[in-house]
């Protein structure tokens, strides 16, 4: 209300100091009318003609009698209460004149009309008028002009109306921008001038308040150390010295936010004061003295009303709610700063009694910013030292601790149980670096089973610790605004958090996290203290490093020599398989293990041993080479995904992955110039399981499983030779002995079955006259009805009547191939692969013999010559068999 006042008494002031100027300009301007006009003259017996002079020289003579005769008649008298009256008369009436003389000399054609622009520039120079009075002014004397021309004059030429009308607007326009900009000039010279008697009369009552008030504040420097104390005596002093009903201090952290409330003996004012914490950020004045350090006054009177809410802006409008909300009329903030910053606000106000803050009253606590805040300054230095002592002692006792720790892993669990006991953080969490440049989580001292620290991080997670660890440096780190919690921390509510990174020389080892549920919960000396207990830890665990470093290498050593000794005395293959998998193992982990050899004689590559996720797959299976797998089989080199799997792989093969790893190793097994196959690790979980090292561990086990490949795979094919030389000597031995072809075909089944695998065999007869093939034999594993003995079957280009026609073994690898020659009913059986081999006795082929694979690629050239063998043997039985009937007959 009192700053309104004195705003409207302004406005007064100045309204009179204008009518007094104006008063003064008008006589001027009238005496330059008055001589001007009749000078001017001199233009007319120039320019006009001679029957015109004299009309024109007695037209200003009237015209300089008209403005003197309004000078003596109405300035006494009218000028002195209406002197911008006179002002607006004047200027058109000589306007109007050379209008007049206008009209004589062409009209709109005339150049006369420059007159006007110097009545225009005249009047906006000497009158002290606003804007709105200088537009009605010249507007008076536009209409002289244009009004006469638009009902009189034709207008031939419109490009000299638009000229001369264009010079006469922009010289108006000059004239209201001119008005505008000296009249505020006038009034901010008016209203320092005037503020300037005002405080002149205050600064002599204030003075002698502070007097008393500064003697009061002397003691209080000289006798407190309590930081809080020296608050609540302040209150206290401007309570009693200054009249004031509350107050109260809002402490503040790092980022200007304000936290704590300070307020004794009025619970309901800290009550509302700290449900307002948030309404004051926010308001845009209060937020600009927080910043700069400079004292705000809110008052109602200053802001607009909450009935008028679409007026206000929304400063306005959080200051007025601010001010509702407390219950009171005005509100004092005074910063108080500690080394230079910002680090409490003290406010101050008349409670419920409606009451506006005196600007006297508000100055004197500006005053009084400087001996509180040095007071502060002392209390603040006292806490710190002796915060400094405490928090040697327990440097002292931790590293103490740690030093006599042997154990790796106990010596971060004891570091962060005696962090937590002699600060008494909410949360503590070490994490170290390990050689794959994770984070591991060491140790966790978290009481809230809500807490969400991973077990392991990778530098490049979007959380502060990883942070901390990239940057190398300590981040202290505090919410804003109205965040429940701090973004990128694991403890559930924590508002404060500290990440040291311990280091070694050069090379950081890891981060001690610290995390709060308190506000600003810690400082500079908190940051010292723990980096220096960092600088302990991080020697401690470089010497632990070290010792692991040379125990993990002699581990490798071992495994090594104990994989060689093991694989180069096992020759089964399958044992091989099992052996190198667990021997691995030991140092390798993985969620997806394979080993995949080339079949012999083709370009196949099958999965032979396989693990997933802790077990034994025993399902076979071709693999592509259009992936990973392909390119390292085509370089013959190793190769290492630690992380971002699918981009490298589509850099790799071009294509998208079907299914996407965390991490992949893939060793070729390569014997010679022959490659074998490939020991294949992946990782869906863990992003950079796997480095160099292990890169290279597995390539030394990758050579030394070759040969041991290779050795198992001669010994199997040597086992595999002798068991075909007994199985072909039994088969020719049955073939010699019996004469029943439905037992000899028995017999061959059941010795097939030793080498060959298959799921369906059979016995074909040719027969020439209608080009069919009976099948006088047949074996099978789930045999339909498309499938049985005696079944007649169409010659018409089918596998067997290739290898009848060729006298030649014919393979049939896919079911592609089976399709494109004509044999559905090997479909129908589910046949993926079959070989048909010719039965020839005595040069001549009566049948064949043929077999079917439910696989793709079933048969093995080997195979298919040992399957020759036999049919020999079976011709020459068929053959016996065949006289045997006929004799039997006859």
């Amino acid at each position: 209300m009192e700053t309104q006042q004195l705003k409207i008494q302004l406005h007064q002031a100045f309204r009179e100091h204008i009518q007094g100027l104006c008063y003064e300009r008008v006589r001027v301007l009238y005496h330059l009318g008055i001589i001007l006009v009749p000078l001017f003259g001199f233009l007319d017996y120039i320019f006009a003609p001679l029957d015109l002079f004299l009309f024109f020289l007695t037209l200003r003579l009237s015209t300089s009698l008209i403005l003197l005769l309004v000078l003596f008649a109405a300035y006494p008298t009218v000028g002195k209460r209406f002197p911008s009256l006179l002002g607006i008369v004047g200027p058109p009436i000589v306007g109007a004149s050379i209008s007049i003389m206008t009209r004589f000399l062409g009209g709109y054609e005339s150049s006369y009309y420059a007159g006007l622009n110097l009545v225009i520039l005249g009047m906006s120079l000497v009158l002290p008028f606003s804007v709105k009075e200088t537009a009605i002014t010249c507007g008076i004397i536009y209409g002289t002009y244009i009004l006469p021309i638009l009902w009189l004059d034709r207008i031939v030429q419109p490009e000299i109306l638009i000229n001369n009308n264009f010079f006469l607007l922009g010289t108006i326009a000059i004239a209201l921008t001119s008005s505008f900009y000296s009249q505020r000039l006038r009034y901010r010279e008016f209203r320092s001038r005037y503020q300037l008697a005002l405080k002149n009369e205050r600064l002599r009552i204030l003075d002698q308040e502070r007097t008393l008030l500064f003697a009061n504040l002397g003691n209080l420097i000289n006798s407190s150390l309590d930081w809080k104390s020296v608050i609540l005596y302040v209150l206290k002093l401007i309570k009693e010295n200054f009249g004031f009903e509350r107050g109260a201090c809002l402490y503040m952290d790092r980022h200007k936010q304000l936290l704590t409330v300070i307020e004794k003996g009025d619970p309901d004012f800290q009550e509302k004061l700290q449900g307002l914490r948030l309404s004051l950020r926010d308001s845009s004045r209060f937020s600009e003295a927080l910043l700069r350090g400079e004292p705000i006054h809110l008052s109602a009177s200053s802001i607009t009303s909450s009935a008028n809410l679409e007026a206000g802006t929304a400063a306005d409008l959080i200051e007025n709610r601010l001010l509702e909300g407390l219950q009171t009329r005005s509100l004092a903030a005074l910063p108080l700063k500690e080394r230079g910053e910002t680090s409490a606000v003290l406010l101050a106000d008349y409670g419920y009694s409606k009451r506006d803050i005196p600007r006297d009253k508000f100055q004197l606590l500006i005053n009084l910013s400087e001996p509180i805040s040095a007071a502060l300054e002392k209390a603040r230095l006292f806490e710190r030292e002796q915060k400094r002592t405490s928090q040697l002692l327990v440097i002292h006792n931790i590293s103490r601790a740690i030093s006599s720790i042997l154990d790796f892993n106990a010596v971060f669990k004891e570091f962060a149980s005696l962090l937590q006991r002699n600060f008494v953080y909410d949360h503590v969490s070490i994490y170290s670096l390990d050689d794959r440049n994770r984070l591991v989580l060491s140790a966790l001292m978290d009481q809230n089973l809500d807490c969400k620290a991973p077990d392991d991080l990778l530098t490049t997670d979007e959380v502060n610790v990883c942070r901390s660890q990239i940057l190398r440096k300590t981040l202290l780190l505090g919410v804003t605004g109205e965040e429940s919690q701090l973004e990128g921390a694991f403890h559930p509510g924590t508002k404060s958090q500290l990440c040291v990174p311990f280091r070694y020389s050069s090379r950081t080892m890891g981060v001690i996290n610290i995390e709060s549920e308190k506000y600003q919960a810690f400082d500079e000396e908190d940051i010292t203290v723990l980096e220096t207990l960092g600088d302990y830890l991080a020697t401690w665990v470089n010497n632990a490093n070290l010792y692991t470093d040379i125990g993990r290498k002699a581990n490798a050593l071992q495994t090594l020599n104990s994989i060689g000794k093991a694989i180069s005395s096992e020759l089964n293959i399958n044992n091989l398989f099992e052996l190198i998998f667990r021997q691995v193992g030991q140092v390798l982990a993985s969620e997806h293990f394979f080993i995949a050899l080339y079949e012999k004689g083709s370009n196949r590559l099958e999965v032979k041993f396989e693990v997933a996720d802790g077990k034994r797959r025993f399902h076979l299976s071709s693999l592509s080479h259009e992936g990973l797998i392909g390119y390292v089989m085509q370089t013959r080199t190793p190769f290492l995904v630690k992380d971002t799997f699918e981009k490298i792989y589509e850099a790799v093969t071009g294509r998208t992955p079907h299914r996407v790893a965390q991490s992949w190793l893939g060793v070729p097994l390569i014997l010679g110039e022959q490659s074998l196959g490939i020991i294949v690790l992946q990782n869906f979980r863990i992003r950079q399981a796997y480095d160099s090292d292990d890169l290279n561990f597995l390539s030394t086990i990758a050579d030394q499983a070759a040969v041991a490949i290779s050795n198992a795979r001669l010994f199997r094919e040597a086992q595999e030779r002798a068991t075909r030389l007994a199985v072909v000597n039994e088969i020719t031995r049955e073939a010699s002995l019996n004469l029943e072809v439905d037992k000899l075909f028995e017999k061959i089944n059941t010795q097939l079955k030793r080498v060959v695998s298959f799921e369906k065999s059979s016995i074909a007869l040719y027969q020439s006259e209608n080009d069919t093939f009976s099948l006088v034999n047949v074996y099978g594993e789930n045999i339909t009805a498309g499938f049985y003995r005696g079944m007649q079957i169409p010659g018409r280009e089918t596998v067997m009547k290739i290898a009848y026609e060729t006298k030649k073994p014919y393979y049939t690898r896919s079911l592609d191939q089976i399709i494109s020659n004509t044999s559905p009913y090997l479909i129908t059986q589910g046949i993926q692969s079959a070989v048909s081999i010719p039965i020839i006795s005595e040069d001549i082929c009566v049948g064949t013999l043929n077999l079917g694979s439910m696989k793709e690629d079933g048969f093995a050239e080997d195979q298919i010559d040992l399957l020759v063998t036999i049919a020999n043997s079976l011709g020459t039985a068929l053959k016996n068999a065949r006289l045997y009937s006929a004799l039997e007959q006859s």
